[in-house]
Parts: C-alpha cells; sequence; structure tokens
C-alpha cells in the first residue's frame, strides 16, 4: 500500500486510522493559557527516548510527549461519552404506584 509502514500502520505515529497528511496532532494550537502558538510534531533523539514522538510550542515550549496527549485525549472523549443525556420512561400502573407511596409522600 503508497504511504504505509512496513509494520501496517500509516507513517508518523504508528495508527492506521489516517494518513500522515490527516494527522490529528499536526501542527495544533497549543493549550497553554495565553499562548497564541502551535504544538509541533518532533521525534526525540536524546538517548533515553530515543524515537519517541512529541509535541512543542516554540512560542512558549510547552512540551507534551505524544502518548500522553493522545492518553489525555482519550480520557476526555470518555467524559464526553459519560456526559450523555438520558430520558427514561417508566411504565407504571396507578394502583400499584400508589401502593408503592403510600406512606412514603405527601401530595
Amino acid at each position: 500500500m503508497l504511504g504505509s509502514s512496513s509494520r501496517g500502520a500509516y507513517f508518523r505515529c504508528g495508527s492506521s486510522e489516517h494518513w500522515v497528511r490527516d494527522f490529528p496532532w499536526k501542527d495544533i494550537k497549543c493549550e497553554e493559557q495565553g499562548c497564541v502558538g502551535t504544538r509541533t510534531l518532533g521525534t526525540c533523539r536524546q538517548k533515553e527516548h530515543y524515537g519517541e514522538e512529541f509535541l512543542k510550542c516554540y512560542t512558549c515550549k510547552n512540551f507534551q510527549w505524544l502518548k500522553d496527549a493522545i492518553a489525555e485525549a482519550d480520557v476526555k472523549e470518555n467524559k464526553k461519552a459519560l456526559n450523555l443525556k438520558v430520558k427514561v420512561i417508566a411504565k407504571i400502573d396507578l394502583d400499584e404506584f400508589i401502593n408503592d407511596c403510600r406512606g412514603k409522600a405527601t401530595i
């Protein structure tokens, strides 16, 4: 497949869910309060973290490992999914309702 890596995933992050041109972490707005910069994707060349991807804003020097940014985004997405508005409709016979509520509520 053109544009894919030998590992079966697309270039840059190793995901097979998008092409490099559609990479969701490429040149995104910096999240640091008051910063107007852009976070750029980079690859670490230091011995301890060689090859690991990171996001860095060269305006405010904000730094975050890509794996941490992805984990943080997943948590935010899961929280959004949990905040669904749900409407529940329960049907109960009026006599049964009155018997269940007798002595427990006032009308």
